[in-house]
């Protein structure tokens, strides 16, 4: 039975740290999972399935994506796990920025500014985002080692990409790591930032999890070890 929207959000509340990010355990702080944004955006997509998803939702978004911008002017398009933190982040916190800001296209019109300055700041700096110091170069922050990202940033801004990121990102969207949950839900995120040519591949891998798991649920329930994570409990 399909549960109701009131109880979902209810228990994604229950997750929500301060920050508007969600995470792996209940009433967490800020910082706590260290992938709230991605879990966020993940949450939104599943929203999106049960039909529950609006323009609150996408409000809630942008106001956690611009609590994790960096600095200044010269670092538009930089962005940190949550504020405050000082640390590296990573290439799966930016696939999961870039898939929400491409889910709530039609509702938030900074969309496209916030991928053309990620775009530019990628450009300008070699594809290192390097959250610690900002413009100098770090093997952790250089996101040139994942052309899969570059290619669903080129996809969401410009509605292509060239012909070896095309091959590439075909070849990892196929082929996930199978040592874990996140190389799948992962591709699942940078497969609905697609254009519509590419349904074929995106319907590929949705097949891939449920083939492994029967669910999106399943395969959350199995990430977290949590059957009654949102996630889990009811992407079902």
């Amino acid at each position: 039975m399909k549960p109701s929207e009131k109880e979902v959000r209810r228990a994604l509340k229950l997750y929500t740290s301060e920050d508007g990010q969600l995470h792996d355990g209940e009433n967490p702080q800020v910082g706590k999972s260290g992938n709230g944004m991605l879990y966020l955006v993940l949450s939104h997509y599943m929203l999106r399935d049960l039909g529950m998803y609006g323009a609150q939702d996408a409000v809630e978004f942008s106001e956690a994506v611009g609590r994790c911008k960096v600095g200044d002017f010269f670092t538009r398009g930089l962005f940190t796990r949550f504020r405050g933190h000082k640390g590296q982040d990573s290439q799966d916190n930016y696939i999961g920025i870039v898939a929400g800001l491409d889910l709530w296209r039609s509702i938030l019109n900074e969309v496209n500014v916030q991928l053309k300055e990620m775009y530019a700041y990628g450009e300008k700096n070699n594809w290192c985002f390097n959250t610690v110091s900002p413009g100098k170069f770090s093997w952790g922050g250089w996101f040139g080692r994942y052309p899969a990202f570059t290619a669903q940033l080129d996809y969401a801004l410009h509605g292509e990409t060239s012909w070896w990121k095309d091959v590439y990102l075909e070849y990892a969207l196929m082929n996930p790591k199978k040592e874990g949950q996140d190389g799948y839900f992962l591709n699942y995120l940078i497969a609905q930032t697609l254009p519509p040519y590419k349904d074929g591949l995106k319907a590929e891998v949705n097949k891939q999890i449920l083939d492994k798991w029967g669910s999106m649920g399943a395969m959350f329930e199995d990430y977290f070890q949590n059957p009654n994570h949102p996630l889990a409990k009811y992407w079902r």
